[in-house]
């Protein structure tokens, strides 16, 4: 990449006070920690995923992997904020659904597998039970299944939603 006179300046004063400029093309440091996943999804994840687009066709958009802080917001006035921020930044939930032309929020879920029936386990999906009630919007739990019907998680997806939204607007799935 050529060099601007301005750049050059600008990066003989950085230096001049002891500042090391970027450097553009700069490979990572060779023990750097990092690789890339095999797969975004786990096995049992990509079928749901599959599965779950078969049941809403194209009612929502499907998220996966999401950050709960991504999806849920701690309210500007509440005291000791950061902490309750703190409890869902590192948090995910599976699959969120939203409505295509908005991409609003309308229901996250969770699969659950025989991991949420450790103790610690148990207490993240009670804590996100309650973030996710407190904020109005559905969380639904699945458990993680080799097969999965449809229709009946269409169903369940519209109840959730139809439950949770009753007032609202969102879409819902044709059943």
């Amino acid at each position: 990449m050529k060099q601007t006179n301005a750049e050059g300046c600008l990066f003989a004063v950085l230096k001049l006070f002891g500042i090391q400029p970027p450097q553009p093309d700069a490979a990572p440091p060779d023990d750097s920690p990092y690789e890339c996943r095999p797969s975004f999804l786990t096995k049992a994840e990509a079928s749901f995923y599959r599965v779950l687009g078969q049941a809403v066709g194209n009612r929502f958009e499907i998220f996966a992997m999401v950050r709960v802080a991504d999806i849920l917001k701690v309210r500007s006035d509440t005291e000791k904020r950061q902490t309750y921020v703190n409890q869902i930044t590192s948090k995910h939930v599976d699959f969120v659904l939203c409505d295509p032309t908005s991409l609003k929020i309308v229901a996250a879920i969770e699969l659950d597998d025989s991991t949420h029936q450790r103790k610690g386990r148990q207490k993240r999906d009670e804590f996100l039970n309650r973030a996710f009630a407190a904020a109005g919007l559905p969380l639904i739990r699945i458990k993680t299944s080799q097969t999965y019907n449809t229709q009946s998680l269409s169903d369940m997806i519209n109840s959730a939603v139809q439950t949770t939204n009753s007032m609202d607007s969102a879409p819902q799935l044709d059943t």
